[in-house]
């Protein structure tokens, strides 16, 4: 399998050189700190990469992680996981200690990236859990980039979905993207709203229920069909994004998300069957469709891509009993029967997607 986007694993087996490291704030070693201090630690790894690339690769001894000095994939998280053990042939004489942490393993065994490194799940701190809830947001991208996508993604899925908006470009389609990251309150907002009858609960043809003769079980899982659970959302990862193309929108039209986009004839059609074409073939940067098919779980999303080496993590790490805390926490409509068919809900409705490429 191809090295993610933008990042690299060397293997060296001798002493080199490299420019003293700046300081920076401890936060950055989890990708969670402020964009200035990271913006620091990239300017330093560009003058690295020559002396990496200079000393070559040897036998498995020492490994020293570094990045493309282009802020993308994991450049941001690998910046603060460098080790540069001496007793293993690299010189450390150069480096402040908080540079010397120990490397966690970055990549599992099919080289996807891991921002968690070997933290095992349901050993979790409160600031990863909140990460992986959405109720923290320091793995986001910069608000430049932001500003360049129009949402904001996590700090890892930039590059890729940059190279693949670049391709569809050149075949004739302008991917946008029309919703990124999404809070948990922002998740509970259209939760409560649909469990009080302030928005419409579709039916799996997407056609509006009457609410009021569903049980509260029955209302929970037609929700569920295609509203993510509060805490268990891929959007409050930054790796998932719903995608249209802007081209083929009519002035003035509401994108709404809904089959008759994305099906055959409908005006997203083509932009997704070029998107097929590209996962199919292994070439679409690591973006794959985690709802492609009816599972009896979530409803089949056309439009929500997931990049892959990125989510492939949170979801590892998403667990029910991370999932039933933040229930128990939260403000939640319906919340005694989601705790009551929580176990059936995280089954069906969290882990049941697409696992070809995740």
């Amino acid at each position: 399998m191809a090295e993610p986007p933008g990042a690299y694993l060397r293997w060296i087996g001798k002493s080199i050189a490299v420019p003293a490291a700046p300081p920076f704030d401890t936060r950055d070693q989890l990708g969670y700190g402020p964009s200035d201090s990271l913006n620091t630690i990239n300017a330093w790894l560009e003058r690295t990469v020559p002396a990496i690339e200079e000393a070559g690769t040897a036998n498995e001894g020492s490994a020293l992680c570094c990045v493309s000095a282009h802020r993308s994939s994991a450049w941001w998280a690998l910046a603060g996981l460098l080790e540069f053990p001496s007793d293993e042939g690299i010189d450390v004489s150069c480096l402040e200690p908080y540079h010397r942490c120990r490397l966690p393993r970055l990549y599992d065994s099919d080289e996807n990236m891991s921002v968690f490194g070997d933290q095992p799940p349901g050993d979790l701190t409160d600031s990863t859990i909140g990460h992986l809830t959405g109720q923290e947001e320091g793995h986001l991208c910069s608000s430049a980039d932001a500003e360049l996508l129009g949402v904001r993604v996590n700090r890892a899925v930039v590059r890729p979905f940059l190279q693949l908006r670049d391709d569809a470009r050149r075949g004739g389609f302008d991917l946008q993207i029309l919703s990124g990251f999404r809070s948990f309150e922002k998740q509970l907002s259209i939760w409560n709203r649909k469990a009080t009858g302030k928005l419409a609960v579709l039916d799996s043809d997407a056609v509006p229920l009457d609410i009021a003769r569903l049980s509260e079980r029955d209302l929970v899982f037609a929700i569920l069909r295609w509203s993510a659970l509060p805490g268990a959302s891929r959007h409050h990862w930054g790796t998932d994004l719903d995608v249209y193309d802007a081209a083929a929108r009519p002035e003035g039209y509401e994108v709404e998300l809904i089959p008759e986009e994305v099906d055959s004839g409908g005006m997203f059609a083509a932009l997704h069957e070029w998107l097929d074409e590209r996962i199919a073939a292994d070439d679409a940067f690591g973006f794959f469709r985690p709802y492609d098919q009816d599972r009896q779980g979530v409803a089949p999303e056309r439009w929500h891509l997931s990049h892959a080496p990125t989510a492939a993590a949170y979801e590892r790490q998403l667990t029910n009993q991370v999932l039933r805390g933040t229930i128990e926490r939260g403000s939640l409509e319906l919340k005694e029967a989601v705790l009551l068919n929580l176990d059936e809900i995280y089954e069906r409705f969290v882990i049941n997607t697409n696992k070809r490429l995740a």
